[in-house]
């Protein structure tokens, strides 16, 4: 069918998957609004963090996430608990033209549509030496720039460099929020950003992706040594593994090695293709429990996690249960949750070589 000449199309969508046509559309002229509704809190926020404006329709609730996540100047970060954050702020309503030809002019933000811009705003108020920057609600983030940009004009400001990689971890979300976590955190993604410990940022080198790994829980210098066991449980993260491969096309292969899993993550980490937001490394909890249902563990407490008694209760396991033979903590969690997994049509395991 052909378009109207001046016509403009209203797009109703309830998930992420139309950010890219949305993208070309917008380029076009051919899009006029963005709709969905108002209380698809977190998809609303990875629009507008894809940089699309998007109306939220209906009576959403005013009182959203009360966590804060805070990048420092020094590229560290930290979670905390605040008032709730009102998204129907008036106050809050920028010009996102504006501030992206703002961010392309210093070389921020490039030609790819499928950029994210809370990577380009981060990275901006760090070069530039601007102090902390509330990059959760991302809302905070766009303000704060789009502020900064409006009213101090004539500062000359630092041009992207393309040499930094910023992270927003997360942890794995449940699939129903109970009440007294929603009273605390004020919703499911604001929990799991509050879990994953806080943002950072990290200079690109060849050390990046195992300064990375550290920072989300998947290296130690203990029970989980191993590169290539903390790159392998890190792909296999199931949000990880689906923006490695949908996103920013770096999912491993079985014939890849160490050396080359680490480029593609390396590359991964300092793109602005995927949404920052890593799953940090997956807990022990059921794996505990299971071992002690199945007699490998006399207790399954708090007090035994991470122990070397059991390393020993899953390498046992694993062993009976005809399972890989891991050289750490994380890789043997990995693999019995794998194991535990009866999902009837969950990913495949990404293998590569170790």
């Amino acid at each position: 069918m052909k378009r109207r000449q001046g016509a403009s199309i209203a797009l109703l969508i309830s998930d992420f998957g139309y950010v890219d046509i949305i993208r070309k559309l917008f380029a076009q002229g051919s899009l006029g609004t963005v709709y969905t509704s108002a209380k698809n809190h977190s998809l609303i926020e990875r629009y507008r963090a894809a940089g699309v404006e998007i109306v939220g329709l209906g009576q959403g609730s005013r009182a959203s996430t009360k966590v804060r996540a805070i990048l420092h100047q020094d590229g560290s970060g930290h979670v905390e608990l605040a008032t709730p954050y009102d998204r129907h702020n008036v106050s809050d309503e920028i010009s996102m033209d504006a501030l992206i030809n703002f961010l392309r002019e210093l070389d921020y933000v490039g030609r790819d549509e499928q950029e994210f811009l809370l990577h380009s705003l981060a990275k901006f108020w760090h070069l530039n030496g601007l102090g902390s920057l509330t990059v959760f609600p991302q809302r905070c983030a766009f303000k704060d720039v789009y502020v900064t940009m409006s009213t101090l004009r004539e500062r000359p400001w630092q041009r992207y460099t393309h040499d930094l990689a910023f992270l927003l971890p997360q942890s794995v979300n449940r699939p129903k929020l109970v009440k007294a976590a929603k009273q605390t955190f004020g919703s499911g993604l604001a929990k799991s950003i509050y879990k994953g410990g806080g943002p950072f940022i990290l200079r690109d080198s060849e050390n990046m992706v195992r300064q990375a790994l550290e920072k989300m829980g998947y290296l130690d210098g203990d029970l989980n040594a191993d590169l290539a066991e903390a790159m392998l449980v890190f792909v296999n993260g199931p949000k990880n593994q689906y923006k490695l491969r949908k996103d920013l096309n770096a999912l491993p292969s079985p014939q890849d090695t160490p050396v080359e899993v680490q480029a593609k993550l390396r590359r991964a980490f300092s793109s602005h293709r995927s949404d920052c937001e890593w799953r940090i490394a997956p807990r022990d909890d059921a794996v505990r429990i299971l071992l002690r249902q199945q007699g490998f563990l006399a207790r399954a407490d708090a007090k035994a996690k991470g122990t070397g008694e059991v390393f020993e209760a899953m390498a046992s396991y694993a062993k009976r249960h005809g399972l890989p033979k891991m050289k750490t903590y994380n890789g043997y969690v990995f693999r019995i949750l794998r194991a535990m997994d009866r999902t009837p049509n969950k990913t495949g395991t990404v293998e590569f070589q170790l």
